[in-house]
């Protein structure tokens, strides 16, 4: 993956009480949200499962991104379901399941 692929917007936000407080000074993160396959989409099913795809970021160090926290874009909002993978463990990807929130 380059650069240029994370074309997406994305906020992340955290709870605090019954709200959701931005994260990052409210800055937004460019990444990608990518769906399951077809065949991905039977597995989860099959398992019970809820995952509608994966998002993926860059590394950000001295960062942790938490399950509770929630990622927005402009159409979506979506729950991370599984922390976040560092991906080959090179710094240089975020990978996170994620649910389109309820």
């Amino acid at each position: 993956m380059r650069l240029g692929d994370l074309d997406q917007t994305l906020y992340f936000d955290a709870p605090v009480g019954n709200t959701w407080i931005p994260q990052f000074g409210g800055n937004p993160i460019k990444g990608r949200f990518k769906g399951l396959t077809g065949n991905e989409q039977v597995t989860q099913m099959a398992l019970g499962g809820t995952i509608t795809g994966t998002i993926r970021i860059r590394y950000i160090p001295n960062v942790k991104i938490l399950v509770s926290w929630r990622i927005r874009n402009k159409n979506s909002i979506y729950a991370i379901v599984s922390p976040p993978i560092n991906v080959d463990e090179k710094n240089v990807w975020y990978d996170m399941k994620v649910k389109i929130a309820s």
